[in-house]
């Protein structure tokens, strides 16, 4: 079993590895004035310049609440103040609290994320999922869709729905005659799944590529860098971030 420490280092490591691949030059345990920071992020900014952000890490076992975010408010507020840094972030492994995000965020230039939200401010799927499911409501499809079963009778929305929200690392392969419904199926599943992470669900993000793309573009990193760079615009995309 990993020690407290050892479990504070390897959420740290996490956070660099996505720093670094979002584009921040980074360094943990840095010492300004009388506080040591967990990371220190350097990135500039096309309008603001060179923005240093400071970094409190929380990897509690519980949600972080009111009482836990004091310390972070008047240590890094002050440093803020000072320009010492030009923002500081709380970063939690579990949720945070409504009333310890209303205490952070009043402070001019400190704001908080648990784990699940600061991955998606540095790879932003939202206008892609909203703009999926939004095509999928404008379409037909909803009059006249039947959900498929497989060949023991298990219903497939089902299947695949469940296996989305497991941590499975096995992919699934739909296989069908023609005209039975492949396509059919993946405009709805990806549109359903779109619909249940915009809601607040912790699923997998869903990416619909018509196999037209794929055959046109067959390297993975170039069939997405299409999908989500070239078509989507989905803010922040970096294949080694994704």
């Amino acid at each position: 079993m990993l020690s407290t420490t050892a479990k504070g280092n390897e959420f740290r490591d996490i956070i660099l590895v996505l720093l670094e691949a979002a584009g921040f030059q980074c360094k943990s345990e840095i010492r300004a004035d009388f506080k040591k920071a967990d990371i220190v992020a350097t990135r500039v900014d096309p309008f603001d310049g060179i923005q240093t952000t400071a970094i409190e890490l929380k990897n509690l076992a519980r949600n972080v609440n009111k009482a836990d975010c004091q310390e972070f408010i008047i240590e890094y507020g002050r440093l803020v103040s000072q320009r010492i840094f030009s923002r500081a972030w709380l970063i939690a492994a579990k949720d945070i609290s409504p009333d310890a995000r209303a205490l952070i965020e009043a402070v001019p230039n400190l704001r908080c994320f648990s784990m699940r939200e600061f991955k998606r401010a540095l790879l932003s799927f939202e206008p892609y999922l909203s703009n999926l499911a939004d095509t999928y409501d404008r379409s037909s499809i909803e009059k006249y869709y039947i959900s498929p079963q497989n060949v023991t009778g298990d219903d497939m929305e089902t299947v695949i729905g469940d296996w989305a929200n497991s941590s499975s690392t096995t992919p699934v392969v739909i296989i069908g005659r023609y005209r039975q419904g492949k396509s059919t199926f993946a405009k709805h599943i990806s549109a359903k799944l779109a619909k249940q992470i915009l809601s607040g669900g912790n699923g997998r993000v869903p990416l619909l590529v018509p196999l037209g793309e794929i055959y046109d573009e067959q390297s993975v990193d170039g069939l997405l860098g299409k999908l989500l760079a070239s078509q989507a615009r989905v803010d922040g995309y970096h294949f080694k971030l994704f």
